[in-house]
């Protein structure tokens, strides 16, 4: 209630008067003929042949899958580009005929229509042609996998069209809305208003939720992103974006993210927060200062580097202002932080901070506590280096040149992002990777001790040999075998579950470990092979635009080639309603869609994002993205009431289904009451009957305010119970001081109020209790460390506006 949480504030108040590795990361590599031919071998040591029809991923694997897609996860190693039939200029192609109008639906004329190889306008256009005066233009010879974009004087496009192409497409579903094209003008500035030079800004592509058209396998997707950087000045000028508001970002190193609205002709003015910092003095291992050691703060989505100097001395700002808690730090800290598998909604990781300093171990400190306006004190004492070195060699011993070998320490760190790698320190201070020289040979330091693994691999084929040592190993030999790198090889042909055709186009994630690589082929006849996986279990997921992502089910793979005929269905969109009693739109309603076996389907909720489930809003809602086959629509409502039908999505692309809830009982209901009970002391000549429980509401909160000023709970804490006329246990609050307070300083608690039913609720530091009880009489019972008992019976009045404040004055010790 507004008087409750009022009180709350009151009665306090009264009291108190980078994400981005050293110049790491995976490169970017195709596949070799040896890790993707289209043939499936002769000579296999396995024959596991499956054909397995992948409509759509359940909850927990297409998780994995989002993770492993994500355009946010930047670090990711995007592995691949695939292999099969690489040529750009292969495959059908089909004519199309194009309509650009404005967004009023006007024709445009003489506008640039660029057919490219899909799905991202990938090379060169390989189509083009101009629009009439009423906005048509034919393009002849657009390869089957296409994106089609165009441009025209003075207008910017915003949604391109995408997909793959079993037939001529008409202008009834390729119509490409361009808009009026402006610059974005501003100037980014400090706290104190001086320009910021070298700011990257950027305004996004637009979220399409409208994706699909009514041609399968043809949809729209966002375009028209834009970048600048600021210059002396701090101005910068972003552009052509369309005529409309847009949410426009800033970062650079040494300060938070800022996202500012930006409106078309109104000059921005975007102010950047130095957020909190560090600072500290590097100690080498001896004790003495590190000079010139590189310091890197851990924070999304930028980080500061620096270099300490003559006294070891270094300061480092751009860490996310702290929203609770210490915010400061001091002292050494060594210890590795153990890092679990990240929540796929996670969003914020705790801040770190990463040291790297020749002749001495890399060293990362996670958690550390930055602070605002002046930084904390973190020193950070080093250890020695360890080094692993060694040659890698073939079988019959010849040294490997160009090799790639890269290592796996145990200590990790939490980056706030996902890769496809373990982000061990040695990874996030770039110094994981490196080539081998003319004689094969490689050397690592600056490494921390332990256990270690060292994967190597040819230069022409990522297939991995996978050795493990310990630190300070200095004549270490990998040998590498061809035949003996496929380890498991998963091969096969992805095809259109409901006419057979080949997918020209697609993704294959191999998840091994909750991990997973990407491997994007393209191959006429839909073929693929992926090897060097290790024999054990692994899931693996199969996508392309306009099909409903796949999954195999998690497996146990041996050694040798094991073959998958994979289906993909179609993607259908389903326009879904929710009613009660067949005539009012419902709100706030939970939305689940089950396949077939009763597996739930992973639901886009954006651009790129997934999730099991939706909330439908309005009382309508499009769900994208599923199978053309049967499924199960569930739709929950907040009080539980479920509405449930399956509908068949094979036939078409477009569907609609009403689902009806049964209205909702009318139950009689308790007047209840917020009681806001307070512990303090008596002092002086007072007396428990000058404190008697109050209603609040209008002037009556200040009255509160003069009555109770400074006066606290005792520190060694109280819990307070509350008991109905039967005896039984209505409610109990526990209060913790986590720091004492005084009459002008206020003190700090942890409340926790508990239920019979064995719910509870936390309530933050510094908060007032807040205990929901129905109208009625109570005894209340409160026991506090060093004080007398304290048990009276209070009449709780139904009030439905107004909270209940209750004073539970203490006797002297």
């Amino acid at each position: 209630m507004r008087q409750a949480a009022l009180l709350a504030v009151v009665v306090l108040l009264a009291a108190a008067l980078a994400f981005i590795p050293f110049d790491s990361g995976e490169t970017p590599r195709a596949l070799t003929p040896e890790d993707a031919t289209a043939a499936a071998r002769p000579d296999k040591t396995a024959t596991d042949h499956a054909a397995v029809e992948l409509a759509a991923p359940g909850a927990s694997a297409g998780l994995e899958t989002e993770l492993a897609d994500s355009e946010g996860a930047t670090a990711s190693a995007r592995t691949s580009v695939a292999a099969m039939d690489t040529t750009l200029d292969s495959g059908p192609t089909h004519p199309v005929r194009v309509r650009v109008v404005d967004e009023t639906g006007a024709p445009v004329a003489g506008a640039a229509v660029h057919a490219h190889h899909g799905p991202r306008a990938r090379g060169d256009a390989v189509a083009q042609a101009a629009t009439d005066l009423d906005g048509y233009a034919e393009l002849a010879d657009v390869p089957a996998r296409f994106e089609l974009l165009a441009e025209a004087d003075g207008y910017v496009l915003e949604q391109s069209l995408r997909g793959t192409l079993e037939s001529a497409l008409d202008a009834d579903d390729a119509v490409l809305v361009v808009r009026p094209a402006v610059h974005v003008t501003g100037v980014v500035v400090d706290a104190s208003g001086a320009p910021v030079e070298g700011v990257r800004v950027a305004i996004g592509a637009p979220t399409i939720f409208d994706r699909m058209t009514t041609s399968p396998g043809v949809y729209r997707a966002g375009h028209g992103a834009a970048t600048a950087h600021s210059n002396t000045a701090g101005r910068f000028e972003l552009g052509p974006v369309a005529d409309r508001e847009h949410m426009l970002t800033a970062e650079t190193p040494g300060y938070v993210r800022a996202r500012v609205a930006a409106q078309p002709g109104t000059p921005v003015r975007v102010e950047l927060d130095r957020g909190a910092g560090l600072e500290g003095i590097v100690f080498e291992a001896d004790g003495t200062p590190a000079v010139g050691a590189l310091v890197r703060s851990g924070s999304m989505p930028t980080s500061e580097r620096v270099t300490t100097d003559a006294q070891g001395r270094y300061v480092v700002w751009g860490y996310a202002r702290p929203t609770s808690g210490d915010e400061s730090g001091d002292g050494f800290a060594r210890e590795a932080v153990a890092i679990g598998p990240r929540a796929a909604n996670s969003t914020t990781s705790p801040p770190y901070l990463l040291v790297l300093h020749e002749g001495h171990a890399v060293q990362v400190l996670q958690p550390v506590r930055p602070r605002v306006d002046s930084p904390a004190v973190q020193d950070v004492r080093l250890a020695p280096a360890h080094e692993i070195a060694g040659r890698v060699l073939t079988a019959d011993g010849t040294p490997v040149a160009g090799a790639e070998v890269w290592i796996e320490g145990t200590n990790e760190v939490d980056p706030g992002y996902v890769t496809s790698r373990r982000t061990t320190w040695e990874y996030m201070a770039g110094i994981a990777d490196i080539e081998t020289d003319t004689d094969g040979r490689f050397a690592f330091d600056r490494l921390y001790g332990g256990l270690w693994t060292v994967h190597a691999s040819f230069p022409d084929d990522r297939r991995t040999v996978d050795v493990e040592t310990r630190a300070g190993v200095d004549d270490l030999v990998v040998r590498l075998d061809r035949e003996a790198l496929d380890k498991v090889v998963l091969a096969g042909r992805v095809t259109d579950g409901l006419t057979g055709a080949p997918i020209p186009s697609f993704r294959v994630v191999p998840f091994v470990g909750g991990m997973g690589r990407f491997y994007d082929v393209e191959d006429s006849d839909g073929r693929f092979r992926v090897a060097g996986l290790p024999p054990g279990p692994i899931r693996v997921s199969i996508s392309a635009d306009g099909f409903a992502n796949g999954s195999l089910g998690e497996r146990n793979f041996a050694l040798g080639e094991h073959l998958l005929d994979v289906q993909l269905l179609p993607t259908r969109e389903l326009v879904l309603r929710v009613t009660e009693d067949g005539e009012h739109p419902t709100d706030s309603v939970q939305v689940r869609v089950l396949d077939s076996s009763g597996a739930e389907l992973m639901l886009p909720t954006g651009d790129s994002g997934r999730s099991s489930s939706v909330w439908l809003r309005g009382g309508e809602t499009g769900l994208r993205g599923l199978p053309a086959a049967r499924v199960t629509v569930i739709a929950t409502a907040s009080d539980g009431r479920v509405a449930r039908a399956a509908i068949d999505l094979a036939a078409d692309v477009l569907h609609e289904l009403t689902l009806d809830l049964e209205a909702k009982p009318v139950e009689p209901q308790e007047p209840t009451t917020d009681v806001l009970p307070w512990v303090f002391a008596l002092a002086g000549e007072e007396s428990a009957a000058d404190f008697v429980p109050t209603a609040i509401g209008g002037d009556q909160d200040r009255d509160v305010l003069g009555t109770y000023f400074g006066r606290h709970v005792p520190d060694g804490g109280a819990t307070i119970t509350f008991e109905d006329t039967e005896g039984v246990t209505a409610a109990t609050v526990a209060i913790e001081v986590i720091a004492p307070g005084n009459a002008f300083t206020a003190p700090t608690y942890r409340i926790e109020t508990s239920f019979p039913d064995g719910s509870s609720s936390q309530e933050g530091v510094g908060a007032i209790p807040n205990v929901e009880l129905a109208a009625g009489r109570y005894t209340v019972r409160v026991d506090v460390p060093g004080y007398p008992a304290f048990e009276r019976i209070y009449e709780v009045p139904a009030l439905d506006e107004s909270g209940w404040f209750l004073p539970l004055p203490l006797a002297g010790e």
